[in-house]
């Protein structure tokens, strides 16, 4: 929509708001617009209002640009990749290589308790597997321990889970 303006004495117009902003408008300013009865301060127009809050949000609230991240620049071969798993499964073994990995986050044990309690033997493959990710990290391999850090939390959870419904089935039958 374009306005007319009044800005230290000056009619400018017809603007849009962005021009008649650029142009040194003001709140205290009078405007007017086809429809209007009569000339009104800017700060009393709704649209005008609407524009100099987003301004001022703007102004206040910086965007910050989006990192930028080469997948490329991470991987050693990256035409190979077919999915986001596997570009993931690169780059930690390419950090794996250049020893800048973190430990994994092994199973809790109060999760293996729990799974022992609920589904005994997938309990045993959840243990082996914490065991196979300390094992792992202790000899330098981080990507494998990683993967056994994972597996094991999975079998355990499932463990419980699975437990869990056979433990009310079996109640439930009783």
């Amino acid at each position: 929509m374009k306005y007319f303006a009044m800005i230290e004495g000056d009619r400018i117009g017809p603007m849009e708001i962005d021009r008649l902003v650029e142009a040194g408008l003001r709140p205290d300013d009078y405007v007017w617009r086809k429809g209007m009865a009569d000339w009104i301060p800017a700060r009393e127009d709704a649209e005008i209002c609407r524009h100099f809050r987003r301004r001022l949000h703007d102004r206040l609230h910086p965007v910050a640009p989006a990192p930028e991240y080469d997948v490329a620049a991470e991987m050693k071969n990256p035409e190979e990749a077919t999915s986001y798993a596997e570009v993931r499964t690169r780059i930690i073994m390419q950090a794996d290589e250049e020893n800048i990995s973190v430990p994994p986050v092994l199973c809790p044990s109060w999760l293996i308790i729990l799974s022992f309690l609920f589904f005994f033997p997938l309990a045993l493959i959840a243990l082996r597997a914490n065991r196979i990710a300390a094992r792992a990290w202790e000899a330098h391999e981080g990507a494998e321990a990683h993967d056994a850090a994972r597996r094991a939390k999975l079998f355990a959870g499932v463990a419980v889970c699975l437990g869990i419904m056979i433990w009310a089935t079996v109640i439930r039958l009783l």
